[in-house]
């Protein structure tokens, strides 16, 4: 997974714009820092970020479930939080449960806010998956969505989202904050590299490659802008 790392906000909530934001329940030695990043920055393009008093959010392709943890406990005031995602480990007392993006297991018009985190370029059908994003959400319902594409493929995503009905409020080209941000934590997670056993050492090439560290091709591609990062949000009306 690569990680978002610039972190820019007003001093009160009135004074930002949209893609504006602040983190200020962690600092920057926390373990999923960079991994949160990606979550507060694609919430930011909410019109209400930081707060959603009173909305449902549901994560679509939520893993093992660590942003919707860090959602959980950072944002109390929403009215609901749920998650899904094809394999469940820990449904995060009921949270989490089974279910495709393509086939989303909820009601029509009955969710707010839908999150799409580093997600939607491994789905089979990610057309399908705008379509379900937009008929569970809610009329003025908002769907907040950061992922990487070949940079042939950028408007793919925009496409399947105009199609669906889903009109664009904003979008941003993330890739270089990305970049930064891997570029910190693979510092971090190769100073322990070097301090571990010699026998995960052997594998020194490997693991650099699991978490695009400098030099690899993982990270070449993004750092040439092969492949590029973007965050965008859609309304529907």
């Amino acid at each position: 997974m690569c990680q978002e790392a610039c972190v820019c906000g007003k001093s009160q909530e009135q004074q930002r714009t949209p893609g504006d934001f602040t983190l200020k329940h962690i600092d920057e030695s926390h373990a999923d820092y960079n991994h949160i990043l990606l979550y507060e920055k694609c919430l930011s393009f909410h019109p209400k970020y930081p707060k959603f008093k009173d909305l449902s959010l549901l994560e679509v392709g939520c893993g093992q479930g660590g942003g919707l943890a860090w959602l959980k406990r950072t944002r109390p005031e929403l009215q609901a939080l749920r998650g899904i995602d094809p394999v469940v480990v820990d449904s995060i007392g009921g949270i989490i449960r089974k279910g495709s993006a393509d086939s989303i297991p909820l009601q029509s018009a009955s969710i707010d806010v839908v999150i799409n985190v580093e997600s939607s370029h491994l789905y089979k059908q990610p057309e399908k998956f705008f379509q379900e994003v937009y008929r569970v959400l809610k009329p003025g319902g908002h769907l907040c969505w950061i992922d990487l594409r070949h940079d042939y493929q950028l408007d793919e995503p925009y496409k399947q989202a105009e199609a669906a009905g889903f009109d664009l409020t904003q979008s941003e080209d993330v890739t270089d904050q990305v970049v930064e941000g891997i570029r910190k934590t693979s510092a971090k997670y190769d100073a322990m590299l070097t301090k571990a056993p010699w026998m995960a050492r052997l594998f020194a090439g490997s693991l650099r490659e699991t978490y695009c560290a400098p030099g690899t091709h993982s990270f070449n591609r993004l750092f040439t802008r092969q492949k590029l990062y973007h965050c965008a949000a859609w309304r529907k009306n």
